[in-house]
């Protein structure tokens, strides 16, 4: 079942420090049928947004404007909320209790986006 087709479409964190791919990302992520949580530049405020929130799964970019958003993937992970890193650093930055986490490399697609949400939301 397409995404747009659900009742309540699934609700995404996006953290992402620069401003104008947000914005884009938003946008494709809208047109795709997901809700965004966001987005969010620090991951202190993604922090927030998770306590107060629902959400459903999370696209973090791995430096943001507060520091790197590995505090932030591991509160997510103690909530079971899957998630992925979009970033244009080199995988050996996540560090090794985060490296199971699904990456996405930097610049993507929406098709690419909108495929990995989809796996991560078919997680159990």
């Amino acid at each position: 079942m397409p995404l747009a087709d659900k009742l309540h479409p699934p609700r995404i964190l996006l953290a992402e420090d620069d401003l104008v791919l947000a914005m884009t990302m938003v946008d494709e992520l809208r047109a795709s049928g997901f809700e965004i949580v966001g987005p969010t530049r620090s991951a202190a405020e993604g922090a927030r947004l998770v306590e107060h929130q629902s959400v459903d799964a999370a696209l973090l970019d791995l430096r943001l404007k507060d520091g790197p958003c590995f505090a932030l993937a591991r509160a997510l992970r103690i909530r079971g909320i899957p998630f992925a890193f979009v970033t244009g650093e080199t995988r050996e930055a996540i560090p090794e209790d985060l490296a199971d986490v699904d990456v996405l490399d930097k610049p993507v697609t929406a098709v690419t986006i909108s495929t990995m949400l989809e796996k991560l939301l078919q997680e159990p």
